[in-house]
């Protein structure tokens, strides 16, 4: 994870950038509102493709429709796939649809010039949680 400066014709927006795969989406429960998620062929060879937050895609391309539009960060220049559906802040505070997403092999070659990751995300279902409370409660019903 990155904050940058893209840059779309004359739009300059400072945001943050992350590399990841299609799985961020769902453990963050995020929907694509128009276009679509990364194919696996991009995933694998670090295409330069993005999608962006509804406040990033406002930002760079105001009114102006993004998808198949080009937009630069750093000196990659990458072609716009999607926008995600908003969400508004985070917990935080942060506004969550200020971010643009790029597959993390693209992103850890040509933007981070690293391997190493800044964050992971995890999903608990509701199953997970119900067998996580159940077993030790079991267990103490034993004794």
């Amino acid at each position: 994870v990155r904050s940058l400066t893209a840059v779309a014709g004359s739009a300059n927006h400072f945001t943050t950038v992350a590399g990841v795969d299609n799985r961020y989406l769902e453990v963050r429960q995020w929907t694509i509102a128009e276009g679509r998620m990364f194919r696996e062929g991009e995933l694998v060879s670090g295409a330069a493709s993005c999608i962006l937050g509804k406040a990033a895609a406002d930002g760079l391309f105001d009114t102006a429709d993004p998808m198949d539009q080009t937009l630069r960060l750093k000196k990659l220049v990458c072609r716009v796939i999607g926008v995600l559906k908003e969400k508004g802040s985070g917990t935080f505070g942060g506004n969550q649809d200020d971010i643009i997403l790029m597959p993390l092999h693209t992103f850890q070659r040509r933007i981070s010039g690293s391997a190493d990751f800044s964050a992971i995300y995890l999903a608990i279902f509701a199953y997970a949680l119900a067998l996580l409370w159940w077993v030790p409660l079991r267990r103490r019903r034993r004794r």
